[in-house]
């Protein structure tokens, strides 16, 4: 598909400087790029989710049901191939002179293998960042704009099911890439200049000067970027910009739930060593006991009510918003 345009695709968890990467990378004259289009998350990931299901219904059941008693896999791959190739035309037609088509979304993640079945020739960026500092971004989203998570725990699952997901796509060895948001904060030429070149995508010192000059976090900020330069963000999306957060952010708590839920990425990725999550002897003594505790009495909890629902022939569906978990 498009034989002659690169694909490049950035990966990576919510609240991770993807917009920003994928803003920086949109200001290049050859890159065609616009919001996250959701096309393999919400579009072909669940269309071939559901064919895969009734294939292997129709193989291992013997239900003789679903699209592929008409279809062979080949038609089916090809009218998918073909929706794919017109939403890529037509971004391409709004930029011409383009020679890559840049797509970002973090649901990608999860879709490497499809992504590159489709497009062969794809490129991965993959940026991350530290999932405590990506954890208080998504509860700050939750309250500011919707979305995101309420507790750190639950944003560590999320972040290090991404995290996972979007580092598959090391199979494909010198088309994927890892980027640190960090690395951007320090030296955001050094690295904007390492995934120009991954990307190979020409420039010279100075265009890349005013770029880099041009698409501060600031300047993100102020204009409420995207990558598309004529859609405007949330004013709530561009947070602090800053590393660290989470030390003021987190309670004892959520350091070490946030850990029994993404604890083993984090570490691998070197953000952290074993005990992170306890500031001193007693909190490494006390904080695992205090949560197997709250556990214990939150079962108890559920048992009681949905002992009471039972004994008054309520519905038991009732039973888990009346107990806080």
């Amino acid at each position: 598909m498009l034989e002659n345009v690169q694909p490049i695709f950035i990966l990576g968890s919510p609240r991770s400087g993807t917009t920003m990467l994928q803003v920086l990378l949109s200001s290049h004259p050859k890159v065609a790029s616009t919001v996250q289009l959701s096309l393999f998350d919400r579009y072909i990931g669940p269309w071939i989710d559901t064919w895969e299901m009734e294939a292997a219904d129709i193989r291992d059941k013997e239900w003789p049901l679903g699209l592929p008693v008409l279809w062979k896999r080949e038609q089916f791959d090809s009218i998918i191939a073909d929706f794919l190739r017109r939403v890529y035309t037509d971004l391409l037609d709004r930029a011409p002179g383009a020679t890559h088509i840049l797509d970002k979304n973090p649901g990608y993640s999860m879709h490497v293998e499809t992504i590159k079945r489709f497009f062969p020739r794809t490129r991965f960026l993959h940026m991350i960042r530290d999932g405590r500092d990506v954890a208080c971004s998504l509860m700050a989203a939750k309250k500011s704009m919707g979305f995101g998570m309420e507790e750190a725990a639950a944003a560590g699952v999320l972040w290090r099911s991404l995290v996972t997901g979007a580092r598959r796509a090391a199979q494909f060895g010198e088309d994927y890439l890892e980027l640190r948001y960090e690395d951007f904060l320090t030296d955001n030429a050094k690295s904007y200049r390492t995934a120009l070149d991954f990307c190979r995508l020409p420039y010279d010192e100075e265009w890349l000067a005013h770029s880099v000059e041009a698409n501060s976090f600031e300047e993100m900020k102020k204009r409420q970027a995207t990558g598309d330069p004529g859609v405007k963000t949330s004013p709530h999306h561009y947070r602090t910009g800053k590393a660290g957060n989470w030390k003021a952010e987190f309670t004892p708590r959520m350091r070490f739930e946030f850990d029994l839920a993404a604890g083993n990425v984090l570490r691998d990725l070197g953000y952290a060593d074993k005990f992170w999550w306890a500031e001193n002897d007693s909190e490494r003594a006390w904080l695992p006991r205090k949560h197997y505790w709250r556990r214990r009495r939150r079962a108890l909890a559920y048992a009681w009510e949905w002992f009471k629902t039972a004994a008054t022939g309520g519905s038991h569906k009732s039973v888990a918003t009346r107990v806080r978990w």
